[in-house]
């Protein structure tokens, strides 16, 4: 079992791990997902499925990338950044009327059963 499908990749076949591995994203923020994703995992487990196994292995694999991160930060290879424009209210309605939009373009896709992930402007 692995969380390193291809359909955790982009369309140019970066993952999100890799994405905050290369700072696109403030560190702290990477490391927060991380954290929150094994919790997540930690409370399901068992739950969804009988077998915790699969929801284990995940918390394991987002610990793993959680600490990757934090000696990345601490080297100084990523960064801290500013958050305000991912927590900020200032644009709260624009932030949610994007997430709606790609909710949308995300379920049409699945329903039509269509991949423009490779399709420049695409999907990804």
């Amino acid at each position: 079992m692995t969380i390193d499908g291809l359909y955790y990749r982009d369309r140019r076949g970066k993952d999100l791990f890799a994405k905050f591995e290369k700072g696109q994203y403030p560190a702290q923020f990477g490391i927060i997902f991380c954290e929150m994703n094994i919790q997540k995992y930690l409370m399901r487990a068992g739950k969804k499925t009988a077998d915790p196994t699969e929801d284990l292995l995940k918390a394991k694999r987002y610990l793993d990338e959680e600490w990757k991160l934090r000696e990345l930060r601490a080297a100084g290879i990523i960064h801290d950044g500013d958050l305000s424009t991912i927590l900020g209210a200032d644009n709260k309605k624009e932030r949610y009327g994007n997430a709606l939009k790609q909710i949308s373009n995300a379920k049409r896709r699945v329903e039509t059963k269509l991949d423009f992930s490779s399709r420049v402007g695409g999907w990804s």
